[in-house]
């Protein structure tokens, strides 16, 4: 596989869930032959900040390794290279795993960003939700705001998605 994965993790309280779980996706993308960038951050002191901090992170080595970027939660699984994200071109600016093979099903993770200025506006636009959800005190996630924001960029980006192989929770599929 070409795209880079990239997560992050940041334990809260003492604990190792999130470290273990980046360990886990590290051998898999090893296993698989898949080139990562898996990356420590500090925790901003709570699940929900860091959670929050998803977007601005994914934009970050979008700038960082300029080129197209498959963003997985660090506790998602893999069990066959994703490698069908490759086979988008050059006009596709973003990819969502579905549940159902349509946008209405669609998953936080995995996320294909192309390196398109398109992808970044929708990008920034998700980092102006999760600023705008820590200023009113709401207390949704990044994916909220992620999923309310592809009603309005649908129309401004080429947003294409793969089926459910590549978001159900069962060891036979991605996910």
């Amino acid at each position: 596989m070409k795209t880079l994965l990239i997560s992050f993790y940041s334990d809260i309280e003492d604990k190792t869930y999130y470290s273990d779980n980046a360990n886990r996706l590290r051998k898999e993308c090893q296993d698989l032959d898949m080139q990562c960038s898996i990356q420590h951050k500090e925790s901003l002191g709570s699940y929900q900040l860091n959670c929050l901090s998803k977007p601005q992170f994914i934009l970050d080595m979008l700038e960082r390794f300029n080129k197209p970027l498959l963003w997985m939660d660090v506790d998602s699984r893999l069990h066959k290279t994703p490698d069908i994200f490759d086979q988008f071109d050059e006009s596709v600016d973003m990819v969502v795993a579905t549940a159902n093979g349509m946008l209405s099903g669609m998953k936080a993770s995995p996320l294909y960003f192309n390196n398109t200025d398109k992808a970044k506006e929708f990008i920034n636009a998700w980092i102006a939700s999760t600023k705008d959800i820590l200023e009113n005190n709401v207390g949704v996630f990044d994916h909220e705001p992620l999923f309310g924001l592809i009603p309005t960029f649908i129309k401004k980006m080429n947003i294409g998605n793969v089926g459910p192989e590549y978001c159900i929770w069962q060891l036979t599929a991605f996910f």
